[in-house]
């Protein structure tokens, strides 16, 4: 668990969105929305707003801090996940 801890961090699912607008948004394509689905062990593509979903951090596009601006700039809220190993300050 610490690797799938380390290696992502969380996204808040807003009104309107389905996993491949936030891979989209996060990832810079929605063609990478089943790394999301599978590194929440989803079985369905349904969200619901509030709910909290693990984003891979190892994206072409936004890593660590960068993903945090990404997501301000979207409105979203998103936040990197604590690891335990004080990294993440």
């Amino acid at each position: 668990m610490a690797k799938k801890q380390k290696d992502s961090s969380l996204y808040r699912v807003q009104p309107g969105d389905c996993l491949f607008s936030i891979a989209q948004k996060l990832l810079g394509s929605g063609d990478r929305y089943p790394e999301i689905k599978a590194l929440n062990g989803m079985t369905t593509d349904i969200l619901l707003p509030g709910q909290r979903i693990r984003i891979p951090s190892a994206s072409r596009y936004a890593v660590g801090a960068d993903q945090e601006i990404l997501a301000q700039q979207h409105g979203r809220e998103e936040k990197s996940v604590d690891s335990g190993d004080g990294e993440n300050g």
